[in-house]
């Protein structure tokens, strides 16, 4: 069996405070997109084995799709075995939701395989056990995530734009993010301003809303990021940002020759730069 992880973007991030539990509340609107790893899934094996085409892709429980497959024989008492292949497509540090993208599409592969022992709702709830993307990962399309992330409401989006997404060569860790916030403060965004835009189709709208706390603390350590949105812009982009805890940014184009254009400029620059769009 072969399954796409589709890559997301956040459309707004706000970080709204720090939790007693150590968590941060966070308010944010996520967004899949064309940007996909596949997944290759070949059952009736001895245990649970993962390989990958990156070489500095963990292959052990470090992995988020390898955790998905013991938890899902775990949960449904299943006797069998998997081999997982990850064709890397998604970078790393970027705040695409690679990892999470992965292990989503394994617990959906195996839950097909399998004739769906466990049901939909509930596997959106699994995926949250092994990673704070995986259950919109699991949903897909547009939602906005409160609490600390894991409370998910679908979003009628009418905006399905094209982008162009551009990642430096450095990453970012998501734990040091969040602990710079923490030393620097944040000032929450207003992310219903965005769920406005993208119901009412209004893709103008949408970019001028658009808004990350964490391009507050990240361009501190990767000031690309900077200049990065504003190449996009001045490409042509309607709109531009930092997708969760960096490093990757993205542009929304209204235009398929202007977003050609800036990616044959970007790709004579950046290690990572592809064209893919909001599904």
């Amino acid at each position: 069996m072969k399954i796409e992880g589709r890559a997301k973007i956040n459309l707004a991030l706000s970080v709204e405070g720090l939790l007693e539990n150590g968590y941060h509340r966070v308010k944010m609107i996520m967004q899949e997109i064309a940007l996909c790893d596949e997944i290759s899934l070949e059952f009736g094996k001895s245990g649970v084995n993962l390989s990958c085409n990156v070489s500095q892709i963990p292959t052990d429980s470090r992995n988020i799709a390898y955790r998905a497959a013991e938890l899902f024989y775990a949960v449904t008492g299943i006797d069998d075995g998997v081999n997982i292949h990850i064709e890397k497509v998604i970078p790393s540090e970027a705040g695409l939701g690679g990892g999470s993208a992965d292990g989503a599409a394994v617990l959906k592969g195996m839950n097909e395989h399998y004739g769906n022992p466990i049901p939909y709702g509930e596997l959106i709830s699994l995926g949250a056990k092994i990673g704070a993307d995986v259950s919109f990962c699991i949903m897909g399309g547009t939602a906005l995530a409160e609490g600390i992330g894991e409370v998910l409401t679908p979003i009628d989006s009418k905006v399905k734009a094209d982008i162009l997404i551009v990642k430096p060569d450095v990453g970012i860790s998501t734990p040091w993010a969040y602990k710079r916030l923490d030393e620097v403060g944040c000032t929450p965004c207003d992310v219903d301003s965005v769920v406005s835009a993208l119901e009412k189709g209004d893709t103008k709208e949408l970019c001028r809303s658009m808004a990350n706390t964490f391009e507050i603390v990240v361009p501190e350590v990767a000031p690309e990021i900077d200049a990065i949105k504003s190449k996009l812009i001045g490409y042509g982009a309607l709109g531009a940002m930092m997708s969760g805890s960096g490093t990757a940014v993205f542009g929304i184009f209204d235009d398929a020759d202007t977003l050609e254009r800036a990616c044959e400029d970007f790709r004579d620059n950046y290690p990572y730069v592809f064209k893919s769009k909001m599904l």
